[in-house]
């Protein structure tokens, strides 16, 4: 039965993304460095413009803290006695990162999940893909009106229950976690580790239909609050505030995006403060609520889909993007995460690598 409570507000979360995210362009003339490049056919210099991430499960971290005040390191990781001859510090005995580290089974309580919700299964695979484009119809003809966009999407495999948790839809410990259990937006399948479902949603309403979970990013050392920090943008799309009128301000010739009775276009250089943009994640059951594997929990949208014209042809910029993240619904099972939350959310995914 779907579950009745609505797991968003569309209309405070569209207002806490009434932010441009990634402006994708033709080959403009740029002003800033280390953004030379020129988008061609929905490529970047002749290759796929696309930044692809793997995603791994976001543990607790081990905070070195001077003795004896707990719950400092309690082992330590790697040897300097590989061959076990206990004859330690030998040529090619050493293995391992040295350093402190927190053990599961010790008072550090280590090698837990920031989560306490879910469970990411052993076989677990993730990833996370942003890509531009400038030909977003898919015609084959790049550059057209509206053609810009980047694309979000990813997905991540064995997602489960970790407790008892009637308000987030588990009867028990291990079954599939889909805490939102109205109808998916992405009908045509939940995709895999490889890719993401179908087919992609292309309007916040149709995305939000179903959310069980929260994809962003965080940039270190932001002076922005959590949630509000997946991106910081640089370009030239700002209008002055404190002055009315600048030679920033003047329409570029032919430019028929504002019309001429505008005095004061948005043409100015400029940084944005660091900008949320929090996007629905969506998990699909596998079948089986007590077998493994778990849910796929993933993506499958577009910056313009989110935010009606966060991108615009000709629009150059330099983003930066923080650590991608995905959260869970937290203990009251609602997508909260974000601008206007409770912080109730916590954090189940980040990008990573596993090593086998």
């Amino acid at each position: 039965m779907p579950n009745t409570r609505r797991r968003v507000i569309v209309a405070s979360l569209a207002a806490g993304l009434l932010s441009l995210f990634v402006l994708a362009g033709t080959a403009l003339a740029n002003h800033f460095p280390g953004s030379a490049t020129t988008v061609t056919n929905g490529d970047i210099d002749g290759t796929e413009n696309e930044f692809r991430v793997p995603m791994v499960g976001a543990y607790n971290f081990c905070k070195p803290l001077p003795a004896p005040a707990p719950p400092g390191p309690d082992s330590t990781h790697g040897t300097v006695d590989f061959d076990g001859d206990t004859i330690p510090g030998e040529p090619g005995d050493a293995a391992g990162i040295p350093g402190e580290s927190c053990s599961r089974d010790g008072p550090s309580k280590g090698a837990r999940l920031q989560s306490s919700n879910v469970v990411i299964g052993r076989n677990a695979e993730g990833f996370a893909v942003i890509e531009v484009t400038n030909n977003a119809d898919g015609d084959g003809t790049p550059n057209e009106p509206d053609d810009a966009d980047v694309y979000l999407y990813g997905n991540g495999t064995d997602v489960r229950c970790a407790k008892v948790d009637i308000e987030n839809s588990c009867s028990a410990g291990e079954v599939d976690y889909n805490p939102d259990t109205s109808a998916s937006p992405y009908t045509g399948g939940p995709g895999d580790a490889n890719d993401p479902p179908t087919p992609r949603c292309t309007t916040l309403v149709t995305c939000s239909l179903s959310g069980d979970g929260t994809a962003s990013a965080e940039i270190p050392r932001s002076s922005t609050s959590q949630g509000n920090r997946a991106v910081r943008i640089t370009d030239h799309f700002n209008k002055r505030t404190d002055v009315p009128l600048t030679a920033c301000n003047t329409t570029k010739p032919g430019d028929v995006r504002w019309p001429a009775s505008d005095t004061h276009p948005p043409f100015c250089a400029g940084t944005t403060i660091d900008l949320p943009f929090p996007v629905p994640v969506v998990c699909h059951p596998d079948g089986s609520l007590t077998l493994a594997p778990g849910s796929t929990c993933g993506i499958n949208t577009s910056a313009n889909a989110i935010v009606p014209r966060a991108t615009l042809l000709g629009k150059q910029a330099i983003v930066m993007i923080g650590q991608i993240q995905i959260y869970e619904n937290g203990e009251n099972g609602l997508r909260e995460y974000g601008p206007g939350g409770t912080g109730d959310d916590k954090l189940m995914s980040t990008q990573g690598i596993t090593v086998p």
